[in-house]
């Protein structure tokens, strides 16, 4: 069998994955339609106050999952085989602590956490059982980043987005079931989505029993050190997806005031429309990064595919950008099931001010992740961080305070472009730097 060029293994990863990716975020936005349809506005805010928790325990997921992959891939690619193959019992030792932690804080504090994201009389019930539902399914969602993503180090970006696409389906047809025909509201939605990385834990074991893995659990001690390196490599992720969290709280927070529980709801149809688009990033950097850790030694081929991955995201981001303003009106519409006048007004008008940020975040998404893949995380850090707390939170109640809501939805832009002129440094500055070591 003829060797793959190094674009079209790109390609082939970076399509299967946004796929996968997608997948996930649909079934996120089925949740959305179909709590709007049972629960209305009420339930659109309480989803949201809840998505900020999601999006901390799918970080973390990440983190553990994305840096243990790519440590053992950077391991092999050094000849280490026998310390590679002992990451997948550190991945598993860091997953269980977290759970453990979730599943806690799911069961004895989603009251308080759900007033903390801001939830008020009218939603807490909702978002309380929601998150907490959702917490106690966290060693099944951990477990499910952990597996995925050495499933797609091994070589099997394939089965990786079946099983994110199959589960995906399944979420959706079991929200249909447990919300309608079993009448079960914000639990049935809730059940459907803890069920789902249950299924796509059964698909990727095709993977696991199949004579083309070659993932070992070999068992060795824990070891601080080894957990350190392998968590700076995923920091990144969560980082990313930690910056969501906050600024979906900070969001939050400031709308509640601005415009109350209408205005939270139009931010719900927003963000969990973000999601998609986030997911076509988060698809093309996860795509890229068994590539670029297999290749973080060879700075030529590392070049190529940072450009590739820089182009994609790019294009991506035009694309995106263009089909939300255009069909902002239609989307809302989706989500707007008691045809309320005001929240339609804010919806539209967020959505087209708020995606204008995907124009920078594509490039800072994949940027920060090509560098945790070739084992450079303080350029990770740094860009993950600025997408985070530094800048969003400030932008917010700047512009917020100036603007109002319109200045609410432009502060996602504005710390996405500030974020990625230090992306854009970083690159420059370290593609001259490879350009003279290869000299």
């Amino acid at each position: 069998m003829a060797k793959k060029s190094l674009l079209s293994e790109f390609i082939g990863n970076v399509t299967q994955n946004v796929a996968g990716m997608l997948g996930i975020s649909f079934y996120i936005l089925a949740d959305t339609f179909f709590i709007s349809l049972a629960l209305g506005a009420e339930g659109l805010a309480a989803l949201n106050f809840a998505l900020a928790v999601f999006s901390v325990m799918y970080g973390l997921g990440l983190m553990i999952g994305i840096g243990g992959a790519a440590r053992r891939s950077i391991l092999l690619s050094l000849g280490k085989k026998h310390e590679a193959e002992t990451m997948l019992v550190q991945s598993l030792f860091l997953g269980g602590i977290t759970a453990l932690i979730l599943m806690t804080a799911g069961i004895f504090f989603s009251p308080s956490i759900s007033e903390a994201m801001g939830a008020d009389y009218e939603t807490i019930h909702h978002s309380n059982v929601y998150m907490s539902t959702m917490l106690c399914f966290s060693p099944c969602f951990i477990l499910n980043y952990i597996v995925s993503a050495y499933v797609r180090n091994d070589g099997n970006s394939k089965i990786s987005m079946a099983a994110m696409l199959i589960s995906s389906m399944a979420n959706i047809v079991l929200d249909y079931i447990f919300i309608f025909r079993f009448s079960m509201g914000m639990y049935g939605a809730v059940f459907a989505t803890g069920l789902s990385p249950i299924i796509s834990l059964t698909v990727l074991c095709i993977h696991l029993k199949s004579r083309h893995n070659t993932i070992k659990l070999v068992w060795s001690c824990p070891k601080i050190k080894r957990m350190t390196s392998q968590l700076k490599l995923g920091l990144s992720s969560f980082i990313g997806e930690f910056s969501a969290a906050v600024t979906v709280t900070v969001f939050n927070l400031v709308l509640l005031k601005a415009g109350g529980n209408t205005a939270v709801a139009a931010y719900g149809i927003i963000a969990n429309t973000a999601l998609v688009a986030s997911s076509v990033f988060n698809g093309i950097s996860q795509g890229m990064q068994p590539l670029a850790s297999r290749e973080c030694s060879d700075l030529k081929k590392r070049g190529r595919i940072v450009r590739y991955s820089i182009f994609t995201s790019v294009t991506a981001s035009l694309v995106l950008f263009v089909s939300v303003f255009l069909c902002a009106e239609f989307i809302t519409a989706v989500f707007n099931s008691g045809n309320d006048p005001e929240l339609a007004k804010l919806s539209v008008r967020g959505m087209r001010i708020y995606f204008s940020g995907f124009l920078f975040a594509g490039l800072n998404i994949v940027t920060a992740a090509f560098y945790s893949a070739v084992d450079m995380p303080k350029q990770a850090f740094v860009i993950s961080l600025l997408r985070s707390a530094v800048v969003v939170v400030p932008m917010v109640l700047i512009l917020g305070y100036f603007l109002e809501i319109d200045g609410v939805w432009l502060s996602f832009a504005a710390a996405e472009l500030v974020t990625c002129i230090a992306a854009v440094i970083y690159i420059i500055s370290s593609n001259c730097a490879d350009r003279r070591k290869m000299r």
